[in-house]
């Protein structure tokens, strides 16, 4: 009887361990229109289009691991926002996109993480 206690002890404490751990995996996010990300938001990675013939607008003051934008879309990087990556996470831009990193937002990582700009896109800083 003590043994089947102590069984379901340890099973009750795996699973609540394993739920904890799915809770803890941070998602992707795509935007295809104007949004506004609050500091209290973290994605794994955000990936910004557009929908013609608007331009998508992302005002971010959350957190990313890595950015990857398209066509003529415009990421506002605000004050306490950050784009980091401390697994060499790549911040990508393309097409006529663009990046506007204002006073007291942090982008990079250290020597790993790595900004590419692509046709006429544009990083403001």
């Amino acid at each position: 009887m003590l043994r089947r206690r102590i069984i379901a002890v340890v099973v009750i404490v795996i699973l609540v361990e394993v739920n904890i751990s799915i809770a803890d995996i941070i998602p992707d996010v795509v935007f295809y229109n104007d949004a506004v990300v609050t500091s209290d938001e973290h994605y794994d990675s955000v990936t910004v289009y557009d929908t013609p013939p608007r331009r998508t607008t992302i005002e971010f003051y959350g957190q990313g691991e890595y950015l990857i934008m398209y066509d003529s879309s415009t990421l506002n990087l605000h004050e306490g926002g950050k784009l980091e990556s401390f697994g060499g996470g790549w911040n990508r831009l393309y097409d006529s996109s663009t990046l506007n990193v204002f006073q007291g937002a942090k982008i990079g990582a250290g020597s790993a993480a790595n900004m590419d700009i692509y046709d006429s896109s544009t990083l403001n800083v």
